[in-house]
């Protein structure tokens, strides 16, 4: 199974979802939850918003009950430090770059066409059951499109109150 990781900025603050396929896409899970952003003038944005990606990843990982051999962020909503320092998962973590590959040469290609992946340890090895996952979802089309299924879902479960930017 891999997971899948977002997380939308909102007005009340932050709202992160986790959804868990399995090999083939199928759902197995998917968890969300929303925290408070830090009030005052003392916080800096980006110290705010990594406190609050890091807080929401760590309470969606102890939320889930599957097992997941993979989790995938995307690395616009992912500060590298996210899963480098703040959370460190006990599974192999992986954030994506979507689109052009030449836009950076930080990571590997997926496919020659992309996205760039940027593993937060070493990447799983040939043969590995990570890797063996990963070039699965690949060629199942499945390496970006449950992000739109998490975006999907957390549109779904947002309140009110926390209006999406």
């Amino acid at each position: 199974m891999a997971a899948y990781l977002r997380v939308v900025d909102a007005d009340a603050g932050y709202y992160g979802g986790l959804l868990v396929i399995n090999s083939i896409g199928e759902p197995v899970e998917f968890c969300h939850a929303a925290i408070a952003r830090p009030a005052g003038t003392l916080w800096r944005a980006s110290d705010a918003r990594r406190r609050c990606v890091g807080a929401l990843t760590r309470a969606l990982f102890e939320a889930c009950s599957s097992q997941p051999r993979i989790v995938f962020g995307l690395a616009s909503e992912f500060d590298p430090l996210i899963f480098r320092g703040d959370v460190q998962p006990a599974i192999a973590a992986c954030r994506v770059v979507p689109g052009d590959p030449a836009q950076t040469d930080e990571g590997e290609l997926a496919t020659a066409e992309g996205p760039r992946l940027i593993w937060a340890a070493e990447k799983p090895p040939a043969g590995s059951p990570e890797r063996q996952l990963l070039n699965r979802l690949i060629d199942h089309d499945l390496l970006l499109e449950p992000f739109e299924r998490v975006a999907a879902g957390l549109s779904e479960a947002l309140p009110s109150e926390y209006g999406a930017r």
